[in-house]
């Protein structure tokens, strides 16, 4: 069976927890699957080092609905919009000429849905437990029916490429074939979709040991100032850990600030192995992503999120704080608040309890082999 993989720009996008689209893609190529990628050279690296050596680095971005969310904007951004057209068109003609028997598709590429639907091959949506979800200033939420401004929107997009199947019904994409995602179904507290794949694949390396460090995460998305207010609120109660760790990912300037401000009271790095750290940690702050989620639950890890409006992050903020896996820290937190924050959730033991029972294999519908198997059988 061939298999297109297409992937966004965001790098946490190859990724949504544990390295899960890749881990997926490579039991299929386990398998004897034929694996494809369409993704941006960003990811160039990457595929390369976990051995695929099929891809085509195409601007997937176009893919997007953003930012023609609502008619009107479409209106708003007309030349844009034509632009957009134009590339939407050479990314199905490719598409049509790998002829792949399944399209795996990360869930923020909703116009890729549509091409599905057109060359009517059965999608994927990686990354999401399905259902229909709706953008607001607070985040992402799961709502009940179809995103009208979605419909009316895809409507056009179709009008314009003379195409008369398929729909744009939620931010992330729906597939009526099957939706996976990495984390458990409480993680989303929303109706099991019948077409769903919550997948388990934690190694469970975390061994209950005593330990010594805390982290902070500044990640590839999130404003900067925010979490520097924890860092300094952190620094305050350096004394309780043997060490802090920073990581700033691929954020040079934000390396070079924190490297001139804190000399040697903490070690930074940039892009690093969670496995290699988090085995020593007590605590973790980053903004929400849920690839760090899954890793900090993998190492038994507590969380504290300083979230933003970029993406899920609010609303995985809020599952944390609901789950008891860790807790929230938001603008409306003084400095002494969030030393106290710090403090009492480093001396309860419920928040470790509760990550273990998170991880438990009934909170998932499924293995990665399992779920290879479900692909499989879409043909």
């Amino acid at each position: 069976m061939k298999v297109l993989c297409i992937v966004s720009e965001f790098s946490g996008h190859i990724d949504f927890g544990g390295m899960g689209f890749l881990r997926l893609a490579e039991a299929m190529k386990n398998q004897g699957h034929e694996i494809i990628w369409a993704a941006p050279p960003v990811h160039l690296s990457t595929l390369v080092k976990c051995g695929f050596n099929k891809y085509s680095f195409t601007e997937t971005a176009a893919l997007h609905i953003r930012p023609f969310f609502t008619t009107q904007l479409l209106s708003k951004h007309s030349k844009e919009f034509i632009t957009r057209i134009e590339l939407i068109k050479k990314l199905y003609i490719e598409i049509k000429l790998i002829s792949p028997d399944i399209i795996l598709l990360d869930r923020v590429l909703q116009i890729g849905f549509l091409i599905s639907e057109q060359l009517q091959i059965p999608s994927v949506s990686v990354g999401s437990p399905g259902g229909y979800w709706s953008k607001s200033k607070a985040g992402v939420s799961m709502v009940a029916t179809p995103i009208q401004d979605y419909v009316e929107v895809g409507e056009q997009i179709k009008d314009k490429l003379n195409w008369n199947k398929g729909r744009l019904t939620s931010l992330w994409g729906y597939s009526a074939y099957l939706n996976i995602c990495f984390l458990g179904k409480s993680f989303y507290d929303c109706n099991q979709v019948a077409n769903s794949a919550y997948v388990y694949h934690f190694d469970n390396r975390a061994e209950d040991t005593e330990r010594h460090s805390f982290g902070i995460s500044y990640g590839n998305s999130g404003p900067p100032e925010k979490m520097m207010q924890t860092l300094h609120c952190l620094m305050q109660i350096r004394q309780l850990f043997s060490s802090v760790e920073i990581f700033t990912g691929a954020q040079e300037q934000i390396y070079e600030a924190l490297k001139r401000q804190l000399g040697n009271s903490a070690n930074l790095h940039a892009w690093v192995k969670f496995s290699d750290y988090f085995y020593n940690m007590k605590g973790l702050a980053f903004f929400g992503g849920v690839g760090t989620v899954w890793e900090c639950i993998n190492y038994n890890v507590p969380m504290f999120v300083v979230p933003t409006i970029v993406g899920d992050q609010a609303r995985n903020a809020n599952a944390i704080e609901r789950l008891g896996l860790g807790r929230c820290i938001d603008a409306t937190n003084n400095k002494d608040e969030i030393v106290e924050i710090i403090q009492k959730t480093l001396c309860a033991g419920t928040y470790l309890g509760n990550i273990k029972e998170f991880k438990k294999r009934e909170n998932y519908t499924d293995t990665m082999d399992t779920t290879v198997d479900k692909i499989a059988g879409l043909r």
